[in-house]
């Protein structure tokens, strides 16, 4: 749809350059986009520990920084959702449980998914499955803008 614009806006307006800056935080549009050769894909990750910790102090968070670190990997999306359950944690992951992980994993054996708590790289045919489904995503280290990232099984986060 983007790409019928550009030719909208050169025959309506005489544009001659257009850019389009596209946020998702859903993988498996990273996938469809990176199908085009005109897109480029660069991605930003979570906030690297310092400036999670900033965030967490600045919104005067009553509970400890190193578990939200480890319930949310920096995540500042997660953090406002558990303050919108008033630092809750078991409700927000009660939350998480329910809307968006069991329906996730639904028709996926407990097995493939363990091997994947282990290591998040040993099964790409699931990881895709989980991708499409809002669970897992699929790094480029080499486009992620900011702090390179660092393997940690601890949050989730693989060689790729």
């Amino acid at each position: 749809m983007l790409y019928e614009w550009i030719g909208y806006l050169h025959e309506k307006f005489d544009v001659n350059r257009v850019l389009f800056i596209i946020t998702t935080s859903e993988g498996i549009f990273k996938r469809i986009l990176s199908r085009h050769t005109y897109v480029h894909i660069y991605m930003t990750w979570n906030l690297p520990r310092e400036g999670f910790e900033r965030l967490v102090k600045e919104i005067k968070a009553p509970l400890n920084c190193d578990e939200l670190w480890k319930l949310t990997g920096g995540n500042p999306r997660a953090l406002i959702e558990i303050a919108q359950f008033n630092w809750n944690l078991d409700k927000w992951i009660n939350y998480l449980t329910e809307r968006r992980i069991l329906p996730a994993l639904h028709n996926i054996e407990k097995t493939k998914l363990e091997s994947l708590i282990e290591d998040p790289d040993s099964d790409w045919e699931i990881a895709v499955k989980l991708e499409e489904r809002g669970i897992m995503i699929e790094l480029s280290h080499t486009l992620v803008l900011g702090l390179p990232l660092k393997k940690s099984i601890e949050l989730g986060i693989s060689k790729r």
